[in-house]
Parts: C-alpha cells; sequence; structure tokens
C-alpha cells in the first residue's frame, strides 16, 4: 500500500512538471454522429477532433470499438467584443452532427459567440500540373504516377 501512494506522488509530480496537457487541451464537448461511426470532441482551445470508428476485421473482431483520429481544425479563435468589453474564449461550448445528404459530413460548432458550420469530407488525390510532366516537360502516362510533388 505505501508504494502506491508513492508511485501516485511521483506519477503527480512528472505529469505537473512536464506540461504534456494544457488548460486548452481539456475537452469540453463530446459528440457522436447518427451512425456512431463519427465522434467530434471539442476542447477548450477551440480546436475539433474528428475519430473515425475502426473498421471491423476478421482477424481482429475484437477491434470495433476503436476509434482513429480522422481530421483536426481549429474551430474558434478567441475574440474580443468591442461593443460589450468581453472577451469571448475559444472554448468549444457543443457540437452538433447534421443529417447526412451525401457522402460529406456536417457539424456545427459553437462557442459563447459565433457559430459555424464545417464540412468535412475526402479528396481524391489526382494527378495535376507538373506530376503529369516528367524532367524534359514531356506529358507522363497518369497510370505510372506513384507520388504526387
Amino acid at each position: 500500500m505505501d508504494e502506491e501512494i508513492d508511485t501516485r506522488k511521483i506519477n503527480n509530480s512528472f505529469l505537473r512538471d512536464h506540461n504534456y496537457a494544457t488548460e486548452a487541451d481539456i475537452i469540453s464537448t463530446v459528440e457522436f454522429n447518427s451512425t456512431g461511426e463519427l465522434l467530434a470532441t471539442g476542447d477548450k482551445g477551440g480546436r475539433v477532433v474528428v475519430f473515425q470508428r475502426e473498421q471491423e476485421s476478421k482477424n481482429q473482431p475484437h477491434r470495433r470499438g476503436e476509434y482513429n483520429v480522422y481530421s483536426t481544425f481549429q474551430s474558434h479563435e478567441p475574440e474580443f467584443d468591442y461593443l460589450k468589453s468581453l472577451e469571448i474564449e475559444e472554448k468549444i461550448n457543443k457540437i452538433r452532427w447534421l443529417p447526412q445528404q451525401n457522402a460529406a459530413y456536417f457539424l456545427l460548432s459553437t462557442n459563447d459567440k459565433t457559430v459555424k458550420l464545417w464540412k468535412i469530407s475526402e479528396r481524391d488525390k489526382r494527378p495535376e500540373g507538373y506530376n503529369l510532366k516528367d524532367e524534359e516537360g514531356r506529358i507522363r502516362d497518369p497510370t505510372t504516377i506513384t507520388a504526387l510533388r
């Protein structure tokens, strides 16, 4: 029992001295989309992190409940309301997923003043511009391109 208490003291002082997490990293809201495939978190720093559920595989059926980072973006910045002489913090108060109408996902995020609408979708990477030409300027066959520049 005494060893357990000492270990906790050491761990707490280590975390306090090494500032791995800041006040801005504290999650302030969490919201699943209607299917449970996506999970969005908002934090006190105004960031939104979207997680996607890991696909269940035949080799590892126990991994069904795991989520991986899908997208991260800065939703809100600190502001100052000059009319009311108030600082408006960037903390995300609420996230709401909108019903899915197509391949893209839409979510609303809000702080104390502003509601923002975000579209989350995937883009196809296809060769364009410099990627289509070799060093001599000749057009390359798009099926042979393995990396984008």
